[in-house]
């Protein structure tokens, strides 16, 4: 992956920091308890901010990709889900 890749996505994450509650969209979450990559504490910190319709869910036994895990199949059938039976986002 490009350099710039990682710089653009730091970039996003500063410019977001503080501005949770404007964040209206919803939001469904799949987080590594031991994530040796994402701060997990400061991540379900920030989510809890979020006011629009959230699933959020903390793994354990998992690494940080998650694709690569062996219930990714489950992991991608309750995203669509989420997706199909989200509220639309708040305003």
């Amino acid at each position: 992956i490009p350099f710039c890749v990682y710089r653009a996505l730091f970039a996003l994450i500063r410019s977001n920091r503080g501005r949770a509650a404007e964040l209206g969209c919803p939001v469904c979450a799949f987080l590594s308890a031991r994530d040796a990559v994402v701060d997990t504490p400061a991540a379900l910190r920030w989510l809890d901010g979020c006011r629009g319709a959230k699933r959020v869910r903390v793994l354990d036994g998992v690494g940080h990709v998650l694709p690569l895990e062996a219930c990714w199949r489950e992991l991608a059938d309750e995203l669509a889900d989420f997706v199909r039976t989200a509220p639309p986002a708040r305003r």
